[in-house]
């Protein structure tokens, strides 16, 4: 196992998730204080309607892109060639998904104002289009990702606290958002072709077609991911108001910045897991051993820090005590300790080719997550959410770890 490569993924994803999870929360007390709770509800609920295009473009491509790239490194041409099929996949990709988003916004009589912020924030997605961190990934070059999301981040930053002063100003926020995903993606397109010789030209549609094909059992998985990380907030808004979908949008914030610590993690070490446990047969690989004592350890000590320091954690973001948000924060912790365990198995299982069932499992706790809310939200209100999300954990990394076991065990 190659130490060096993987101290330096570490240090390249923790300035990744330091621009992706930091920066926000930097913003968000900002943000929840000019806009206020009910509008940065709204921002949010606009967020989420994207996020389900968004999902359709990325399409699984950011695990198996970053696969292919991984094994055929050495091979200059194969790259630029899985490079030109991924990235045309995406535009036609993001082409349907704003067709299918026009008829949904035309069919809803979604005031103006509304469509307009919409549209503005799925401007953004092309830049994700254009932002390769799947390539950047499999060879193992994470720290060009970095200094590109830090620069828009950091412009992102600036430019809220200089042009959003006023609740009237969301539609300015919106518009800074997607200006830094733009320039975080034409950043690395100037740096693939000059330093990297990567060149883009379209592919035809059967190029297109097979790497669809190729990447559709993670694509099925992204969705289950997708849905009970996102439907919560659809639901919300359809049982309570939109003042609950800014509680639990502030709440669902901090839970993926702190999370951001078991993604550093679990990227780092995925093109090494995959390398090493599929060399070893009928023993657990080194890496994957390590791999499970760093997750075990990290994501216990994260869970008990925020719900130990809850209180200082939501007057630092809210600026006041805000029992609403404490009480979901606590309650939501316990998630962190068991998103971080699953992890090696899903690393496990990957090595060994059974990217399907990874689709089975979470697509079933998406299922069962869209069932709890359906009971618990008239119930329990946006606790019902958060009791939904740790249930729907605890059922995915139990079937992920039975299936890993029955795995190993049959490979002995």
């Amino acid at each position: 196992m190659n130490f060096s490569s993987l101290f330096k993924n570490l240090i390249s994803l923790g300035g990744l998730q330091i621009a992706n999870y930091v920066f926000p929360l930097l913003t968000l007390p900002y943000l929840i204080r000019v806009l206020g709770v009910e509008n940065f509800g709204q921002l949010s609920y606009a967020n989420t309607l994207v996020s389900y295009s968004t999902l359709i473009i990325n399409y699984g491509f950011d695990i198996s892109g970053t696969r292919e790239i991984s094994i055929n490194r050495e091979n200059s041409l194969l790259t630029n060639n899985i490079f030109n099929e991924i990235i045309t996949s995406k535009l036609y990709l993001y082409l349907f998904s704003l067709s299918i988003f026009s008829i949904y916004l035309f069919y809803t009589n979604s005031s103006f104002e509304n469509n307009l912020l919409i549209y503005v924030i799925f401007l953004g997605v092309f830049g994700q289009i254009i932002m390769p961190a799947w390539f950047f990934q499999g060879i193992e070059k994470m720290k060009y990702i970095t200094y590109f999301n830090l620069i828009s981040k950091l412009f992102f930053t600036l430019m809220l606290f200089i042009f959003v002063k006023d609740k009237g100003d969301i539609l300015i926020a919106a518009v800074l958002t997607t200006l830094g995903s733009l320039i975080a993606g034409i950043l690395s397109v100037f740096l693939l072709y000059k330093t990297f010789g990567i060149s883009f030209t379209l592919v035809t549609p059967k190029k297109v077609f097979l790497q669809i094909k190729k990447s559709f059992h993670f694509f099925i998985s992204g969705v289950g991911v997708h849905f009970y990380k996102n439907n919560a907030i659809i639901l919300i808004k359809h049982f309570g108001t939109a003042s609950d979908v800014g509680y639990f949008s502030i709440v669902r914030k901090v839970f993926e910045a702190l999370n951001g610590v078991n993604s550093i993690i679990s990227q780092a070490f995925l093109p090494l897991t995959v390398r090493d446990q599929g060399n070893s047969k009928k023993t657990i690989s080194k890496s994957i051993n390590l791999l499970f004592i760093v997750m075990f350890s990290s994501s216990f000590l994260l869970f008990a820090l925020t719900f130990l320091f809850s209180d200082q954690i939501v007057l630092i973001i809210t600026g006041g005590d805000d029992s609403v948000t404490r009480k979901c924060l606590q309650l939501l912790s316990f998630s962190l300790f068991v998103i971080g365990i699953n992890v090696p198995a899903v690393h496990y299982i990957i090595s060994k080719g059974h990217d399907r069932f990874l689709t089975y499992s979470v697509v079933l706790g998406g299922l069962l997550d869209f069932i709890l809310l359906l009971v618990f939200l008239p119930i329990f209100s946006l606790y019902g959410a958060i009791y939904s999300t740790v249930i729907t954990e605890v059922f995915v990394t139990s079937i992920l770890y039975i299936y890993s076991f029955k795995l190993f065990k049959n490979e002995k």
